[in-house]
């Protein structure tokens, strides 16, 4: 067998440096952002929020919530939150586990409980303060 050398073209060389480009980015924009300064929990209930929650002051408690098939507990952690139990049979809105970063949500479309996890702006931004 004669061992043949791969040569790259400039546009191969082009092609791999884009994808490096995003997966750096990418791992720096998801993967290395802070967690916000004050985290607030939206609870949507049948489609009206029902409670804003500052998560600073609100750590290792449970609440519970009634939906349309009954309830759903939510427990608080340190700028993070879960479902723990729905009423819902599917269970998907458990399984989905920790959100701690604004944008990120809990649904559990049986039951109809939304956690919204968004972040309030503060009087400071990342330049002045």
């Amino acid at each position: 067998m004669a061992s043949e050398a791969i040569r790259l073209t400039y546009y191969d060389k082009l092609v791999i440096g884009v994808i490096a480009l995003v997966i750096v980015i990418g791992f720096i924009y998801f993967g290395i952002m802070p967690t916000p300064q004050n985290p607030v929990l939206e609870v949507e209930v049948l489609g009206k929020v029902k409670q804003t929650l500052d998560l600073t002051k609100q750590e290792g408690e449970k609440i519970v919530v009634m939906g349309r098939q009954g309830y759903s507990i939510i427990e608080v952690g340190k700028n993070k939150v879960r479902m723990v139990d729905s009423a819902c049979e599917d269970k998907i809105c458990v399984h989905t586990g920790w959100i701690s970063k604004p944008g990120q949500q809990i649904v559990c479309i049986p039951n109809q409980v939304v956690l919204r996890f968004r972040n309030v702006r503060s009087d400071l931004d990342g330049i002045n303060g």
